[in-house]
């Protein structure tokens, strides 16, 4: 098997094994892993970021001329929720801070914003955060984000 070292310093890194593991070692032992990230702190491993973006959909309802999304060539649909817990119990296990919840989409689109948004919320992560146009904002939908627990919303 590989070694990590040798897998950190590898940039076309083909060891599928090797990320597969590295995987299932997180989502199966998420104590040890926040035990082991105590331990050494995060400034002491520049690898772990302070904050993960997570696309829950790339549809959007705008046409905004500075926006690259023109140029991107995925379906357009929505994240799967078996993925994105996924996602969120790693972001948690590796005690990340923040989660913005957009990308190329309009995070209002997603249907199951506010639920997505209030399990972010229930695995301790800090803060949670969006981009949107504001072309959905509704006063009902104002309402729902803050009882959500959002923490910021950019317009």
């Amino acid at each position: 098997m590989t070694s990590y070292l040798q897998a950190k310093n590898d940039p076309q890194n083909s060891n599928p094994k090797f990320k597969i593991w590295v995987g299932e070692f997180i989502t199966h032992f998420p104590q040890i892993v926040k035990s082991l990230l105590s331990a050494i702190g995060r400034e002491k491993s520049p690898h772990l970021p302070h904050y993960v973006r997570i696309e829950t959909t790339n549809s959007c309802n705008g046409r905004c001329l500075y926006c690259p999304r023109h140029k991107m060539t995925r379906r357009i649909g929505f994240m799967h929720d078996n993925l994105f817990l996924k996602v969120v119990d790693e972001c948690s296990a590796l005690n990340i801070n923040t989660v913005h919840l957009h990308n190329y989409g309009e995070p209002l689109q997603d249907k199951k914003l506010f639920d997505r948004i209030k399990h972010v919320k229930s695995k301790s992560i800090k803060y949670v955060t969006f981009f949107t146009n504001g072309l959905l904002l509704t006063e009902s939908t104002c309402q729902k984000l803050i009882e959500s627990g959002l923490d910021e919303i950019s317009i």
